[in-house]
């Protein structure tokens, strides 16, 4: 992505079409982690694990930062989320792409 289309990207959004971890009630074996900015200092949007689909997340900017963290010991369905990049104005931009799990080898970017 170029930088000047990156200047025009406001918000993120994503949106989880399906969610399938090991579910260990405190999601310590497998995780999604979801920060409202560039890296893990950020703020915490979420942390999900189980088969709840969580809502739609919104950033408050450019970045979104997600960690996937698995202990490998169970193989469940992983998940599967979309993201959408958008101005002030709300208008959509080319900069969508679709993200599978298990090791995000369907990244899209």
């Amino acid at each position: 992505m170029e930088s000047c289309c990156r200047c025009d990207v406001q918000i993120i959004t994503i949106t989880f079409s399906h969610m399938n971890l090991e579910d260990t009630g405190s999601c310590v074996a497998d995780s999604l982690t979801m920060y409202d900015g560039a890296d893990t200092t950020s703020q915490l949007l979420g942390k999900f694990c189980g088969d709840d689909l969580p809502s739609n997340l919104t950033s408050s900017g450019h970045y979104i930062y997600i960690v996937f963290r698995s202990n490998r010991k169970r193989n469940t369905g992983g998940f599967s989320l979309s993201w959408n990049a958008a101005d002030a104005h709300g208008t959509d931009h080319a900069e969508a792409g679709k993200v599978q799990d298990p090791l995000c080898q369907h990244l899209q970017v």
